[in-house]
């Protein structure tokens, strides 16, 4: 297991804690009516009285187990968590009908909710007995140290630890992109959020993403370049990623990973936009200092995606090109 010890390097603010193995009632009932589908009244009002209970026990600093511009999810226990938006009152005094998941078949995500109470979410939890890391800076880790000490940290912490992910979790990643790239709603699409970097999370050796899905009109929204994005262009939700030499291979290996996934999984490499091209430009010229141009690496991989049938063999191909490209 990948683990990372906060504590020596100053940085352990109790924000990802760990979980212990243990179950509420409030979670156990729960279980009971999401294997039956449905609720009926009388289960409606007695997991809505437990939940008012844990809002008011559970919704701590010490239970904070992630947040972003909206809202703060906390810990229940070692199944569940709870997502509630920013603001003076919660009141989740309705639970919703159960809605049949739409994502289940997506490995890695974990941003579906399993049954909603009004203004309360409810979802499963990502990391259940292993401390769990995002990708980037912490939103709160940002907000409390200085401009100096978030580069320190996404510099000695985030890169080498990313860059250690066993290349299977990339992959995972990039094959649940494909999968929802595939899933059409009449003339629109499902798009992960990928503007911030804290919504991919590791736990152990496993990547997870989190957060909600979005509904855009462009087809394959999700792509190589994305990840590039969350992975390496940016620090944080607010701030870009720099260039230092002294990293310059620890994000190599992530930019190496991420493309091996994407060519493996047949990902879109995200070049059909002016967007997704400056990404590949930024990232493999400017931050990861490639000796090809970003036009022609992606002339590469997509030759390789297209021409080599067997996924082993453009794993192999890709390979083979990425070692001499640094």
């Amino acid at each position: 297991m990948i683990t990372i010890n906060l504590s020596q390097n100053r940085y352990n603010q109790n924000n990802y804690p760990n979980f212990k193995g243990y179950r509420t009632v409030f979670s156990k009932e729960l279980d009971i009516v999401l294997k039956k589908g449905y609720a009926n009244k009388n289960e409606k009002i007695s997991l809505v009285n437990k939940l008012q209970k844990i809002l008011q026990t559970k919704t701590t600093p010490q239970n904070l187990v992630g947040e972003g511009n909206y809202g703060q999810i906390y810990k229940i226990d070692s199944k569940y968590v709870l997502k509630k938006i920013t603001r003076k009152m919660t009141f989740a005094h309705t639970m919703n009908n159960i809605q049949k998941s739409d994502f289940s078949d997506l490995k890695t995500y974990y941003g579906e909710p399993v049954a909603e109470f009004y203004d309360v979410k409810i979802l499963k939890n990502l990391s259940p007995n292993n401390n769990q890391i995002p990708a980037g800076i912490p939103r709160r880790f940002s907000q409390t140290y200085s401009e100096k000490e978030c580069k320190k940290y996404y510099e000695t912490i985030y890169l080498p630890l990313f860059s250690s992910v066993p290349q299977k979790s990339y992959n995972k990643i990039a094959k649940d992109c494909y999968s929802l790239n595939q899933k059409q709603n009449g003339d629109l699409f499902y798009n992960f959020d990928f503007l911030n970097p804290n919504n991919i999370v590791l736990t152990g050796k496993t990547l997870k993403i989190t957060d909600d899905i979005a509904i855009v009109s462009t087809p394959d929204p999700n792509s190589t370049a994305d990840l590039l994005y969350v992975f390496l262009q940016r620090m944080s939700l607010t701030k870009p990623a720099i260039y230092n030499k002294k990293v310059l291979t620890l994000r190599q290996e992530i930019f190496k990973k991420i493309s091996i996934a994407a060519v493996k999984n047949r990902l879109a490499l995200g070049d059909n936009t002016p967007y997704g091209k400056q990404i590949w430009k930024v990232v493999a010229n400017g931050l990861c200092s490639a000796h090809d141009d970003h036009l022609t690496i992606i002339d590469k991989l997509k030759e390789i995606q297209t021409n080599i049938q067997s996924p082993q063999k453009r794993v192999k191909a890709a390979q083979n090109y990425l070692d001499k490209l640094f």
